[in-house]
């Protein structure tokens, strides 16, 4: 696995030779995020800073880096710990100014707020603070043409709703996928919406299959309920009643819980 960091003007920094653990949450309609941890050496602190951006070469993900932190061990050794946030947050920090109404295509609907809200607003004369640029003021944000065909339609009132909520509201209503991804041609970031393809039925993990690095059994009965005890008021009698539904295990093996 290569990981790269990029500066605020998406250019290339440095790639990160070695790390002592890599964790990298991609996600379909939600926001994703990536923890790594390497030695905190003088070379590996100074590439990384918060606002930076953390590139993988075999994933499309990139993530913003929001959080350092530097742990020392007992030992001596020290650990720098590198927190990030999938990129499509960024439309997270948006709210989108007074009333707006969808009325028609869902997804002409979110290309029209993104415009307004992070790219170029044709109502709101003062909101060139409010648009995604890079360091050296280069617009950032730009879409890309959808493979799919988004004919869904919808009617919605909102006032000052948020912009990232939004649209993950909608995506999540019409199951599709959406992400920000890095245009390295362009150098911009580029959103963008799908639709994916239910393989829950042909998609198989099992050590016979040799597709799972590792695999643990646990056989907990330390959190689990078999009888419900069951509180009521009787209907036109106004007292309580109580009863016991489910199984019949007695003894050590009964384990109530109250509905």
């Amino acid at each position: 696995i290569n990981i790269f960091v990029l500066d605020r003007n998406l250019k290339m920094l440095g790639a990160v030779e070695k790390f002592q653990s890599l964790i990298w949450a991609r996600r379909y309609n939600e926001v994703g995020q990536c923890e790594i941890a390497l030695a905190a050496t003088t070379d590996n602190i100074s590439m990384f800073t918060n606002g930076y951006y953390i590139f993988r070469s075999d994933d499309q993900m990139l993530c913003r880096v929001q959080k350092l932190e530097i742990q020392t061990k007992a030992d001596g050794a020290n650990t720098l710990i590198i927190t990030g946030q999938d990129v499509a947050g960024l439309l997270f920090q948006r709210i989108m100014r007074g009333v707006r109404a969808l009325s028609g295509n869902v997804r002409t609907f979110i290309i029209q707020r993104l415009t307004d809200e992070c790219i170029s607003d044709s109502v709101y004369t003062d909101s060139a603070d409010r648009y995604f640029t890079k360091a050296n003021g280069q617009t950032l944000l730009e879409f890309s043409d959808p493979e799919d065909s988004f004919s869904e339609v919808n009617t919605d009132t909102m006032n000052c709703a948020n912009l990232g909520e939004k649209i993950q509201q909608y995506c999540k209503a019409f199951f599709w996928g959406y992400s920000v991804t890095w245009d390295r041609t362009n150098s911009k970031l580029c959103f963008n919406l799908y639709k994916g393809k239910d393989r829950s039925n042909s998609v198989l993990f099992s050590p016979r299959f040799d597709n799972l690095s590792s695999s643990k059994y646990v056989n907990d009965l330390s959190k689990q309920g078999n009888v419900a005890v069951v509180s009521y008021i009787e209907p036109y009698a106004g007292y309580y009643v109580t009863g016991d539904y489910g199984t019949t295990d007695t003894s050590i093996d009964r384990y109530e819980f109250y509905v």
